[in-house]
């Protein structure tokens, strides 16, 4: 696993973090052999801050977002069959990250969380904080600013991730008009207090 700033937690304390444990350990048990996942979205949120009970979810996730590479095409009918009938369960989705902001290096960044969540045969991958906080500000809902805003503040340093950003920008094909929108949610929401928001755009 890359080594995080913020450091990652040492142990699942709220309640999303403990029930997806759970549940990933349960699919773990039932896989025939290894299979790496590479995940993203709010359950690579909710591990990230896995001991984070200031603002804990009032829900659980249980969507999965993963980016399968192009070898691994059975690979959402294996996690069917692990994924033992629990209820609620994990639902798998496979998904193309590349298809939202991301920095062109993602995948050398990734963080490998397997012994954290106490896995055998299952190969976790969280994307990065980095790449997690760009996917997240190109649609920007309320729960993603949320998500964005509390990732930035334990793991990413205002400077570096701005010239990340712009090395994203650099690859992606996006209208000027959202451009702005996600470079004044990166200064600005993220980082208030290294940003002041400027009166003119007030």
């Amino acid at each position: 696993m890359q080594e995080l700033s913020g450091g990652f937690p040492a142990q699942a304390l709220t309640p999303d973090a403990r029930w997806l444990v759970e549940r990933l350990q349960a699919v773990d048990r039932r896989l025939t052999h290894p299979v790496c996942l590479r995940v993203y979205g709010s359950v690579a949120v909710s591990l990230y801050l896995a001991d984070d009970l200031a603002q804990p979810y009032s829900g659980y996730t249980d969507d999965v977002d993963y980016c399968p590479a192009s070898t691994e095409r059975g690979l959402a009918d294996v996690l069917r069959a692990a994924t033992p009938p629990l209820t609620p369960s994990l639902e798998f989705r496979p998904s193309q990250i590349e298809l939202w902001l991301i920095h062109p290096d993602w995948k050398d960044a990734l963080c490998d969380v397997s012994g954290f969540v106490g896995l055998k045969k299952l190969q976790l991958l969280l994307v990065s904080p980095r790449d997690l906080v760009l996917t997240k500000l190109e649609r920007y809902s309320e729960r993603d600013a949320s998500d964005c805003y509390r990732i930035a503040q334990r793991y990413l340093a205002p400077s570096s991730f701005l010239d990340d950003l712009d090395e994203a920008l650099a690859y992606a094909v996006i209208a000027p008009r959202k451009v702005k929108r996600i470079l004044e949610a990166a200064r600005y929401d993220l980082f208030p207090d290294a940003f002041p928001w400027p009166d003119a755009l007030s």
